[in-house]
């Protein structure tokens, strides 16, 4: 099948025409392959043609992730775009398939700024006072059935080979504070209790509700 004719057809029928109703823009030319903003690349599709043109660039560069990454953000339902989901279940398999290769090859290689400390605390602000993931949940007795089925068999403790004395005498640090981080506990001078660093930074020190107002 010659993909990149039909592509062209479609892109040349609506470069010539004035599309009436819903329509979305286009970059004829992907970004990813050198394209632009300018008036010249961009053309109004309708939301099928869309769809099917960003299908049919996949298939004449199947070499390049990010047109892959592009019909999986296709493939989401929009509140500001007038764009059903995707019928096919085959189509969309194989989106999610080709769209997670293509993220891990795009992220290739990419190492992840640290966090600056202003981000942090932004992200700190942002969950203050929100109450944890698994607060209020009530668990039926099923699930805590199966909790205890998955943590069958699973060697804490003492009991954990890499505790053996010969391990431990060989790597010294391997249990050590250092590098579990999440033994070390803090007291708060307001309340007296003893928590981890995460859960001091976010509900003690000068957030602990017990601390006196001046």
């Amino acid at each position: 099948m010659d993909y990149k004719k039909i592509h062209d057809i479609i892109i040349y029928r609506a470069n010539n025409r004035d599309l009436i109703g819903y329509g979305e823009n286009h970059h004829i030319t992907p970004k990813c392959l050198g394209g632009t903003n300018k008036k010249e690349n961009l053309v109004k599709l309708t939301a099928k043609e869309h769809w099917l043109i960003h299908l049919l660039l996949v298939e004449i560069y199947p070499n390049n992730p990010k047109l892959k990454l592009a019909v999986r953000m296709m493939s989401i339902k929009s509140d500001n775009q007038e764009r059903e989901t995707i019928k096919s279940g085959k189509i969309f398999e194989r989106i999610k398939i080709e769209a997670a290769k293509a993220h891990s090859e795009v992220l290739k290689g990419i190492k992840r700024k640290p966090f600056t400390q202003e981000h942090k605390d932004n992200i700190s602000k942002s969950r203050l006072g929100k109450p944890g993931t698994n607060k209020g949940k009530i668990f039926t007795e099923e699930h805590k059935k199966n909790i205890g089925i998955a943590s069958k068999g699973r060697i804490d403790g003492d009991k954990n080979p890499m505790k053996r004395k010969e391990v431990l005498d060989k790597h010294p640090s391997l249990f050590s504070e250092t590098n579990n981080p999440s033994k070390i506990k803090i007291k708060c001078p307001h309340c007296d209790i003893l928590s981890g660093k995460g859960n001091y930074s976010k509900w003690h020190g000068d957030k602990c509700k017990y601390k006196k107002q001046i």
